[in-house]
């Protein structure tokens, strides 16, 4: 089932409560109020999906943007429409709050209902493409046989239909996706082999992660070191983010750019730089303000078999090779 079947549920329900409250209106209906509650809260959802831009608008001033401002359009919506209810059918208070609670709690049911089937049936892409790889170019790339493509049908599906229709965009589903994914993490594709250590038998850990930085350049400049020192720590809360126009012409000079826009913050060991264009570190060592771009992960190791493996990172697009074709799987991303 997708997520417009359930979409076609809620029109069929919302349209069916409404006959109902239409052929029993000003006929003592005593549980009128409950059917009413029921349809507030099965048109809040959609009704207060599509307004929210306008809401956005409206709450700007008191509301960051986000998906807050959905959530207060739908609760928004529910309310707006208990209230005409209620003064539609000329009711009191205790009537207003008898359908502000019933359309609550069915509004929170359809809410919770929507958001699973959305999160069950999340659709992703998987791109798959032929290439040619001009001899003697080292690409990294995955064998496999004819044999193992049966053993991962969606993968193997995905093949076919590449080779029958020439199509290279296919829609998978999360279970899929994650054979798929598993398959190549299985061969080793996601951190390539790089070489072995073979002392493992002497250490507890199973998993190492090794980070590295790139130096770019250092600093000697004893009043851009104080005015960085002005900075407050931040340890893990809230980041205290600061403007210093000198290092932005000590960037510059060093052939790096910084946006307008950039910030800084310290924390004990040194300053961390974010900014449009990349980010960056700063290190206070041995007298000298040591600029690197920030570290990112460069190895893994594992310990399997009694010995230390050494992989690298993740690629990024997976390359491999069946019956002598190369093809390319991009990575998968969402509908």
């Amino acid at each position: 089932m997708s997520v417009m079947y359930y979409i076609y549920g809620l029109i069929v329900a919302a349209l069916l409560v409404t006959a109902v409250l239409i052929k029993y209106r000003n006929k003592g209906f005593r549980g009128e109020w409950i059917l009413a509650g029921f349809l507030i809260a099965i048109i809040s959802l959609p009704l207060g999906l599509v307004l929210s831009p306008v809401m956005q608008i409206m709450t700007r001033l008191f509301l960051p943007e986000g998906p807050f401002n959905q959530i207060f359009s739908v609760l928004s919506m529910f309310i707006i429409l208990s209230i005409c209810y209620t003064y539609l059918r000329k009711g009191s208070a205790i009537l207003f709050v008898k359908v502000l609670g019933v359309s609550f709690l069915v509004l929170i049911l359809v809410i919770v209902a929507w958001f699973s089937l959305s999160m069950s049936e999340g659709g992703m892409f998987m791109v798959i493409q032929e290439v040619n790889i001009p001899a003697g170019e080292k690409v990294r790339f995955v064998e496999i046989t004819r044999e193992e493509l049966g053993k991962n049908p969606p993968l193997e599906k995905a093949m076919i239909a590449y080779t029958e229709s020439n199509s290279s965009e296919f829609k998978v589903d999360n279970e899929d996706q994650g054979k798929v994914s598993d398959f190549f993490n299985k061969k080793r594709y996601a951190a390539r082999f790089l070489f072995s250590i073979s002392d493992g038998k002497s250490v507890s850990e199973t998993r190492w992660y090794v980070f590295e930085k790139q130096y770019l350049f250092s600093i000697t400049d004893a009043a851009l070191e104080k005015d960085l020192n002005k900075i407050d720590i931040t340890m893990g809360g809230e980041i205290s983010e600061a403007r210093i126009p000198k290092l932005k012409n000590i960037f510059e000079s060093n052939g790096f750019s910084l946006s307008e826009n950039y910030n800084i913050w310290r924390i004990p060991e040194k300053w961390n730089i974010m900014d449009e264009r990349g980010s960056y570190e700063i290190w206070n060592q041995d007298g000298k303000l040591n600029v690197y771009k920030q570290e990112e992960l460069t190895y893994e190791i594992l310990k399997e078999n009694g010995v230390l493996n050494v992989y690298d990172e993740y690629p990024g697009d997976i390359f491999f090779r069946i019956g002598g074709k190369y093809y390319r799987i991009s990575n998968f991303f969402e509908d």
